[in-house]
């Protein structure tokens, strides 16, 4: 896991960028352990290393290839790399490290763009081809590792973080239709704009070709939904502890999160009989029913389990975490995560294994349910009513599903005519509008939760605070080969006998625990009153202050009166926080 910033400058040869260089050595959170700058003509690479795979200084970034027509900066970690070097090895390939740098460098070397096809692992990297001229940006199928670009008459720049990208260019303006669908439909990270203007996200499962400031783009991989299976739980066994397996893979010691519900801990406890070794992990202490669970897993198993504490919130530690975010998140559990991330730095651990995204991909939300209705025939009002009751549905959505079969998905309902510039608004009508997104399948749906909705943004804080504190973070549900997987098993074994992620229950109480707790893990609550009063505090200084989307007279209006929706101000006070460490 690592960090870099690629330079092309169309212009001139002889900048040598070395006042950005000393600005991008003092940024080393991506990468600790080595930091280094090659220029080639019009193109520079500045690049931090976090060592995982193959120690030793053989493996530093930049990485030229043996010929040295090629030059690699690579962000992440393929776990399939033993396979494929083999498998380049028996094609004549030779390698110097014991890297998964290499084989990916030996990969486009022997076969081009298309290798990218073989990798299975979280990655966002670049190679410049020095005979062509021509610069490579590939990013992974799922959008795991992120990479950023901006394009100007003068240059491009392709970079791990934003703030690499502004070492560059200084003057950035706020892109408000992102704004908006913050603060209005509660979305980040569902496209590929940021919140500034000037700067995008190469797509997830795309890779750039750039040659003279021009740049072509091509996706390689699709997410096809298909009903070809019927569920087999020695086939799912065998899949996930594959999977599990190989995200295994470390030169150093590994460490999991682990909540006590089935998703976080049916990795931990797979990976100790996997591997027949004690990981260390923890959870928060926050929970009485969790603890309990945890408790008896931990004697079953002699895990090596810790529960941490976190004291009062403090601003000071709140702040250190937003200096690393250069975008808005929208929850305080935000805080939490990164706490949690820096107390495991602290213990020496540079790996961390994560349930993240085994909801998106599984179908564990109670909302899945509704687009799950479309497709039920001969539904009896006996079993729908069991279905609301057990679910905590709503049933008027519920019967409006039943006649219309399709199911209108809109985030957030609430009025905001009060708080917004309705001038503004008026004036770019086209552009700033509520969407109602419509589905008529369950997997549709989830397929939206993976692609668009919420599993992005959760990938973008999950890379950011862990790399904050050093730390490489491995979500082995989100691997594009079980996901494959779980998408070709038919619809009806995602949610069945009145349960969500079915499959994974099922691993569950064969393999793990005969006992299954269907309480759902809390992170700790974001409503505490201190914190309440630091919004406030915070938001009270920029009374005077102009926007062009938010009218912040209003929103203090509402503040003073308590008639303002929790959730709503925290987008309104992250995003005036944003704005101030952006002299906006």
């Amino acid at each position: 896991m690592c960090g870099f910033l690629n330079i092309i400058n169309f212009k001139s040869n002889e900048n040598n960028y070395e006042s950005i260089f000393k600005e991008f050595k003092k940024i080393n959170q991506r990468g600790p352990d080595n930091t280094k700058k090659v220029k080639i003509k019009n193109y520079t690479a500045m690049f931090h290393r976090l060592s995982i795979i193959d120690l030793k200084m053989r493996s530093n970034q930049p990485m030229f290839s043996s010929c040295k027509r090629y030059l690699l900066t690579f962000n992440g970690e393929i776990y399939n790399f033993i396979e494929l070097r083999k498998y380049l090895q028996n094609k004549g390939l030779k390698f110097n490290t014991k890297s998964d740098s290499e084989v990916v460098l030996n990969g486009f070397k022997k076969e081009g763009a298309k290798f990218v096809k073989k990798l299975r692992g979280m990655y966002a990297f670049t190679i410049w081809d020095n005979k062509e001229k021509k610069l490579y940006a590939f990013r992974d199928r799922l959008g795991q590792k992120p990479l950023y670009y901006h394009k100007s008459e003068n240059q491009i720049i392709i970079a791990s973080e934003i703030k690499y990208i502004k070492l560059v260019i200084n003057k950035l303006k706020i892109n408000y239709k992102t704004v908006y669908d913050f603060i209005v439909d509660a979305n980040l990270d569902k496209n590929n704009n940021t919140f500034f203007k000037e700067i995008f996200k190469v797509p997830a499962a795309n890779y750039f070709v750039i040659k003279n400031s021009r740049i072509s783009k091509k996706k390689y991989w699709f997410l096809k939904l298909s009903e070809k299976k019927h569920f087999n739980l020695d086939d799912f066994k065998e899949k996930f502890e594959h999977n599990l397996k190989i995200h295994l893979r470390s030169d150093v010691p590994i460490s999991f999160t682990c909540s006590g519900g089935m998703d976080s801990t049916s990795l931990l406890i797979t990976s100790k009989k996997i591997c027949k070794k004690n990981f260390f992990s923890i959870s928060y202490l926050n929970n009485l029913d969790e603890i309990k669970v945890l408790d008896n897993l931990k004697k079953k198993y002699t895990l090596n389990h810790n529960f941490i504490k976190f004291g009062k919130f403090s601003e000071n530690k709140f702040n250190d975490m937003l200096h690393h975010h250069d975008e808005p998140f929208h929850s305080l559990a935000i805080y939490y995560h990164y706490l949690a991330r820096k107390f495991l730095r602290k213990k020496g651990y540079k790996i961390l294994i994560n349930g993240e995204g085994a909801d998106e991909v599984l179908g564990g939300y109670n909302s899945s349910l509704y687009p799950h209705l479309c497709r039920i025939k001969n539904l009896s009002k006996l079993d729908l009513n069991k279905m609301i009751n057990f679910y905590n549905l709503d049933k008027k959505i519920c019967q409006k599903i039943l006649d219309e079969k399709k199911y209108a998905y809109e985030r957030i309902k609430l009025n905001f005519s009060n708080i917004l510039n309705q001038k503004y608004l008026k004036q770019r009508k086209n552009s700033f509008k509520k969407k109602i997104i419509y589905f008529d399948s369950l997997k549709k749906f989830l397929k939206y939760k993976i692609l668009n909705l919420d599993l992005p943004y959760i990938l973008r804080f999950e890379d950011i605070n862990s790399m904050a504190n050093s730390i490489e973070s491995r979500t082995p549900f989100v691997d594009h080969k079980l996901i494959e997987y779980v998408f070709s098993i038919k619809t009806k074994y995602f949610l069945k006998k009145n349960t969500t992620k079915y499959m994974l229950k099922n691993y569950w109480l064969k393999h793990i625990d005969g006992n299954y707790s269907k309480k759902k893990y809390q992170r700790p609550s974001a409503h505490n009153q201190e914190f309440i009063r630091y919004m406030k505090k915070t938001l009270v200084k920029f009374k005077n202050s102009e926007d062009k989307l938010i009218n912040i007279k209003s929103v203090l209006d509402l503040i003073k009166n308590n008639k303002i929706n929790f959730n709503l101000l925290f987008r309104i006070f992250i995003y005036y926080k944003w704005k101030d460490k952006n002299d906006f």
